[in-house]
């Protein structure tokens, strides 16, 4: 085989070519961290990197849906005691209230109270998070629950909220406002015409305490007991989706953190070989070029001479 010039040429160059090959991939994962830079650098482990990073992905979204539930909750929950805190307050009147004894400016003055109390429990009822109002149902963009002459009214409806926190998972983080408040409707004269739940038992005391029927007021203490054991009903209910929000958010980071572990296995560089395969692709590189040099250097004018 005859060796000519341009053939010496050639594979000078081509040899060149592969060492400055060697030089950038060490130089890439070097400076990128990173072992997998493009598909061709390990196809096998591209595959395994793209299915981690789509879970990853997916582990983020049901994390941060999980952490929404529980904060959507944490408000509802909050609501909920600060209602059974009026309602305890609310059966100390209706104890008084059944006191034959009672003086009218008392009954007056629990009359107030109770009116107070309702006005509260309206404003308990559109608490809000984020600008949504929790006890609306699906309507959360305006107040559930409206008072005036006429009433207490709803007007949310019955619909599920609800957070998808893993695969098929999904948790109902609302509570129906009008099982859980109630309404009550009054006539022109302010008597209690229709109504049921919470509104519709405190508007019934506060008539009945300032009529003075003791009996009436006796009487509905049994409805209080039923009103507030539905009221600790949906806190319990509650109380278990809060933890369950919990969990998962515990068992996704669990998840991610082994994830992204088996991801930086595949993905990321070796800081240390690179390093020393970095330094060997140098030192091969500029031998590879001095060779050249070398071996390039005399021409046919030089030959002839």
């Amino acid at each position: 085989m005859r060796i000519t010039h341009n053939l010496m040429a050639d594979r000078v160059l081509a040899n060149l070519w592969q060492t400055q090959r060697s030089l950038l991939k060490w130089h890439t994962q070097g400076s990128s961290a990173r072992r997998v830079n493009v598909p061709s650098d390990d196809p096998a482990g591209t595959m395994s990197i793209l299915r981690y990073r789509s879970s990853l992905s997916e582990l983020e979204r049901y994390a941060s849906s999980a952490a929404e539930a529980h904060e959507w909750i944490t408000v509802s929950d909050e609501a909920i005691m600060h209602l059974q805190n009026n309602l305890h307050r609310v059966r100390e009147i209706a104890v008084l209230g059944a006191n034959g004894s009672l003086p009218p400016d008392a009954r007056t003055a629990y009359t107030a109270e109770l009116e107070e109390i309702i006005r509260h429990v309206v404003t308990i009822a559109n608490s809000s998070y984020d600008g949504r109002f929790v006890f609306g149902g699906h309507e959360t963009t305006q107040p559930p629950f409206v008072q005036d002459a006429t009433g207490v009214a709803y007007n949310g409806d019955q619909g599920e909220i609800l957070r998808e926190v893993g695969r098929g998972v999904n948790l109902t983080i609302n509570v129906p406002g009008d099982e859980l408040f109630g309404t009550v409707a009054l006539d022109a004269g302010g008597n209690v015409v229709g109504g049921q739940g919470v509104f519709h038992l405190l508007a019934r005391l506060k008539e009945e305490i300032e009529a003075g029927n003791v009996a009436q007021v006796s009487a509905l203490l049994e409805d209080l007991n039923q009103v507030q054991e539905l009221v600790n009903n949906y806190q319990v209910k509650l109380g278990a989706t809060g933890r369950r929000a919990l969990q998962v958010m515990d068992q996704v980071r669990d998840v991610r953190i082994t994830m992204e572990t088996l991801l930086s296995n595949i993905e990321d560089a070796d800081v240390a070989e690179v390093t020393m395969r970095l330094a060997t692709a140098e030192a091969s590189y500029r031998y590879a070029l001095a060779v050249g040099a070398r071996i390039m250097q005399p021409s046919l004018v030089e030959y002839l001479r």
